[in-house]
């Protein structure tokens, strides 16, 4: 038996490999193929759920991941397919981190450990970047969730109110006990109170440094020193715009390049301590991830979030993402 599943191993390996190699050019698509033979068993004799259900899946050693935005909307959204279709509802996610370590359930115990997931693809229906509404089959016991997609922008009337998302975040998650004192001792020693500051992110992807750490010609364009200069004069420009509409508060500075946030900034800039980094450059990382979500919860508490966005930058989704799970206000704003 035992040879048999080594045999069985390789064969899985060697067609991931052959057919990520030969499809055709297109993301999704290699995705797919790739997630399905290194995350599923080709073949199950039956499922393991005795009852209709859907689960919002990230394993570890899947290919391919989106970042931490795209996880929790797609954790908001898997929830609310599943309320709709009347299912009940897990999320597992180990990819580069355990859930659990920063966010816990809240009101709805969406727990489930791995050993009871149906793996067999003969055994499981898949979703994919799902962004609108899905009448599940009923013939089908259990349904996956992977990949990212947000619903909640596509949602109208009834359905949008029922469904405001920090509302669903909330009732899906709390921060851990370690995360939510960080969260406190963060705001005790900066004075953090809600509302009280402004909160400004800025994504640069590789301009200062190989934040990215890949090999894709669209983020390795390192900028010179002189270029690097005036973007932060720049930067610092467009805050000062964004200071006049906020008379009396600070600024919270959020990026992800560590060269940048430790550049020189105005007194009224306040950058808090920690390693940045993205989670899918940085996996298995507990600094880089437990900052990742202390910043998100921190930009939940500010009493407007701006993302600075521009030649140079990236319209991230990550403190938009603050911005939603605090129900505060988001602002793109071209720099200056």
């Amino acid at each position: 038996m035992a040879r048999i599943l080594r045999l069985g191993e390789r064969v899985r390996r060697f067609a991931s490999n052959i057919l990520a190699r030969f499809v055709p050019d297109s993301y999704r698509l290699k995705l797919k193929v790739r997630c399905l033979l290194s995350m599923y068993k080709l073949f199950a004799l039956r499922g393991k759920s005795k009852e209709k259900r859907l689960i919002c899946y990230y394993r570890k050693g899947s290919p391919d991941c989106p970042g931490l935005a795209d996880r929790l909307k797609a954790m908001v959204t898997g929830y609310i397919i599943a309320t709709e279709n009347n299912r009940p509802y897990y999320i597992y996610h180990d990819h580069g981190f355990d859930i659990q370590d920063y966010l816990v359930p809240n009101s709805v115990n969406w727990r489930i450990e791995h050993k009871d997931i149906s793996l067999g693809l003969n055994t499981v229906a898949r979703l994919w970047y799902t962004d609108k509404m899905v009448h599940l089959n009923e013939s089908v016991k259990e349904y996956h969730s992977l990949c990212g997609g947000d619903i909640t922008a596509q949602l109208c009337g009834e359905l949008k109110d029922k469904y405001d998302f920090c509302r669903v975040f909330h009732q899906l998650f709390a921060p851990s006990a370690r995360l939510q004192q960080l969260i406190d001792q963060t705001c005790a020693e900066y004075d953090l109170q809600e509302d009280s500051f402004v909160a400004v992110h800025i994504r640069f992807l590789d301009f200062f440094e190989n934040v990215e750490q890949t090999t894709d010609t669209v983020y390795t364009k390192h900028a010179s020193v002189e270029e690097q200069r005036e973007m932060i004069g720049s930067i610092h420009q467009t805050i000062e715009k964004i200071l006049a509409r906020h008379a009396g508060k600070r600024v919270l500075l959020f990026s992800d390049s560590k060269s940048f946030l430790s550049a020189p900034h105005p007194g009224n800039v306040v950058v808090l301590p920690g390693k940045v980094g993205h989670i899918y450059a940085h996996a298995g990382e507990d600094d880089v991830t437990a900052k990742a979500f202390l910043d998100m919860f921190i930009i939940s508490r500010a009493v407007h979030v701006y993302s600075i966005i521009g030649p140079g930058t990236h319209a991230s989704g990550y403190s938009y993402m603050g911005a939603r799970i605090g129900g505060k206000p988001f602002t793109r704003m071209e720099r200056v």
